[in-house]
This record gives structure tokens, C-alpha cells and sequence, in this order.
């Protein structure tokens, strides 16, 4: 994660958290030196991405359980 932010933070200022970028709009109220309308539109994007990865996550988990079930009969086992 250290070096994604390393990498990213010149990009996007490292918002792979909502929390962080709630904090960070909550924190710069006074100075409004962050777009409010862009970071509701960043937490929505990180919701977004969290939810196509587990979307991921569960389709190629299911896909690797079903060959390992498939591959192991019941006469197999001692």
C-alpha cells in the first residue's frame, strides 16, 4: 500500500479510503481547497471498485473451487 501511494499520490492525493476522503473534505472546509463535488464523485468511484472486486473476487473463487471439487471423487479418499 506504501508504494501505491508513493506512486499515486501526485494523481489522485491517495483517496483509496473514504474515510480519508471524508476527513480530507471535512478538513478543508475553511480554506476550500477541495472540491466537495469531487469527492463525493471519489467515494462513489471507491465503492464502485469495491464492489466489482468482490464481485471478482467471488467469480473466480467459485470458478477455482468448482475444478477442485470436480477433480476429487469420493472413491479417491482413504
Amino acid at each position: 500500500m506504501f508504494v501505491t501511494i508513493m506512486f499515486s499520490g501526485r494523481i489522485s492525493g491517495s483517496h483509496f479510503n473514504p474515510c480519508i476522503t471524508l476527513a480530507f473534505m471535512l478538513g478543508n472546509v475553511r480554506d476550500m481547497k477541495f472540491d466537495r463535488a469531487l469527492g463525493i464523485l471519489y467515494i462513489v468511484a471507491q465503492f464502485v471498485g469495491a464492489l466489482l472486486g468482490a464481485l471478482f473476487s467471488n467469480i473466480f473463487a467459485s470458478a477455482v473451487d468448482s475444478k477442485l471439487t470436480l477433480s476429487v471423487k469420493p472413491d479417491d479418499m482413504i
